[in-house]
């Protein structure tokens, strides 16, 4: 299949932004995993046109995602992370086309929401995990050696708990505001959202979200190991969890400023 010359060179933008993000953190070279262009933009009707704003967009926001997780996975670096944005990606942003045309996409770093990412929870049982600490990102893995999990937060003295059993090959979650059933041996589950990666047999969410975005909590507790997972909480550490963009696209046909493009790292809700 022959590939458009142009969004291969966009391709290979985000390929050398990933490599110099890893040459600031490890000093090695990593390989990029992120297919962010999938269709070729070949029409020069106004809908396409929308279309391939729409596309760039997208692809912006897929490559400060990645680019933030890496970072995130290869230790603090908010400042060097945002000037490796403004410096290396927005810079050759700048340079797209579309159809063989130019167009310009401008970006600039309004804010970096930073936070602690990535604490491991296998290693938990029994333990305080989060002590006097917004919560920005709860996310749990369930596997088929799980067995009861009980989760209890405190904020301000007024505990909530929700306890997830194992039992063959699924899940009973009960909690104060709710019960569901999750139909695997496997899920994810995330306590902020109350989003399951997994069916069940009813909706799962007023169960599952005992964390709420922007709280401040005194300690949230789990007393039984899972198989994986992390916990992301606001505080005075540097892992990237959300960036705020200011972001101009404009061609011929289609042209649109948003100075207040929000991108959470970890989802809608962190």
């Amino acid at each position: 299949m022959v590939i458009d010359d142009q969004r291969r060179d966009r391709g290979q933008i985000i390929l050398i932004a990933a490599v110099v993000i890893a040459f600031i953190v490890l000093g090695v070279v990593v390989v990029f995993n992120g297919v962010l262009y999938t269709e070729t933009i070949s029409s020069s009707s106004t809908s396409q046109s929308t279309a391939d704003a729409e596309l760039v967009d997208q692809e912006l926001e897929a490559a400060v995602v990645d680019l933030a997780l890496y970072a995130n996975a290869g230790g603090s670096m908010s400042s060097d992370f945002e000037d490796v944005l403004e410096d290396e990606l927005f810079d050759q942003y700048r340079e797209t086309k579309v159809n063989s045309q130019p167009v310009l996409v401008d970006a600039g770093v309004d804010d970096v929401t930073s936070g602690t990412a990535g604490a491991d929870l296998s290693s938990y049982n029994d333990e305080t995990i989060v002590d006097s600490d917004e919560i920005g990102h709860f996310e749990l893995e369930l596997a088929d050696d799980t067995g009861e999990v009980t989760i209890v937060a405190n904020r301000s003295g007024s505990l909530e708990a929700i306890t997830i059993e194992g039992i063959s090959g699924s899940y009973d979650v009960d909690s104060p505001s709710g019960s569901c059933e999750i139909q695997s041996d496997t899920a994810r589950v995330d306590l902020v959202t109350g989003s399951v990666s997994a069916p069940t047999d009813s909706d799962c969410e007023p169960a599952l979200d005992p964390i709420e975005d922007g709280e401040t909590y005194d300690d949230i507790e789990l007393d039984a190991a899972v198989s994986d997972g992390s916990v992301y909480y606001e505080s005075s550490n540097d892992d990237v969890l959300a960036v705020t963009l200011d972001v101009t696209y404009e061609s011929s046909t289609v042209s649109y400023h948003d100075e207040n493009r929000e991108i959470n790292v970890y989802g809608e809700q962190r």
